[in-house]
């Protein structure tokens, strides 16, 4: 990835209103975990390129990693309000609002993303999620559906079972 740093640091050198190579080098450093830098790299594209919604989506991304939660949800939300059908910009602003405890808006979430795609989704861990949102509202046999439903996808899911094991 370092080959690949220095080819994107000189493309920006010799082109710095490219927004494709911002978002790209964003991306490497996404993957190294250098989450500022790469904060900085998506914001830059999104300057540069305000309607591509994949940048809101990565950015939004970090954003979580870095539990700023209500920052995650508004680029999710701009993903989404660009290219309304991306099921995976709303499992991620439910996850958020999960963490967030705003469960009304998580369970909405989760049941767009699953309406637009429901096997990613379910591969992603919606049903899981779901589930958690609707056990803490204590809408127990709602919750054990979806944790049943969430097993269909990754049966040896530990954490999954123990929530069902929980909600039994």
């Amino acid at each position: 990835s370092s080959d690949l740093l220095n080819e994107l640091d000189l493309l920006i050198n010799r082109s710095p209103y490219d927004a494709q190579a911002y978002y790209h080098r964003g991306m490497v450093y996404r993957n190294l975990k250098d989450y500022q830098l790469a904060l900085n790299d998506f914001s830059r594209s999104i300057i540069l390129r305000p309607q591509h919604s994949p940048t809101y989506y990565q950015r939004g991304l970090i954003y979580s990693q870095l539990k700023e939660y209500r920052r995650a949800i508004k680029d999710f939300s701009m993903a989404i309000s660009l290219q309304g059908d991306d099921f995976q910009s709303y499992l991620a602003r439910a996850i958020c609002y999960l963490l967030l405890e705003e469960y009304e808006q998580a369970i909405l979430n989760f049941n767009t993303s699953i309406r637009l795609n429901s096997q990613l989704a379910g591969k992603a861990g919606a049903y899981s999620g779901r589930g958690q949102a609707y056990a803490a509202r204590q809408q127990w046999e709602l919750a054990l559906a979806d944790f049943q439903h969430a097993l269909s996808y990754k049966p040896d899911d530990v954490i999954t079972l123990n929530r069902l094991g929980a909600e039994i």
